[in-house]
């Protein structure tokens, strides 16, 4: 892999083509926020409807 390692933490989803050349790369991390932000739409919707 090409340049410096990559911290997941304080990566910017808007600067990931840039940070991971590979497209096979880049379509596990949009999964991995897809899914992230699918959880998030979980959990908030569970907070709501469980009040």
């Amino acid at each position: 892999m090409d340049g410096p390692p990559i911290d997941i933490h304080s990566i910017d989803p808007f600067t990931v083509s840039l940070n991971i050349p590979q497209a096979e790369e880049q379509h596990i991390f949009g999964k991995l926020v897809t899914s992230n932000l699918e959880l998030l739409q979980l959990k908030c919707y569970n907070m709501f409807t469980n009040n």
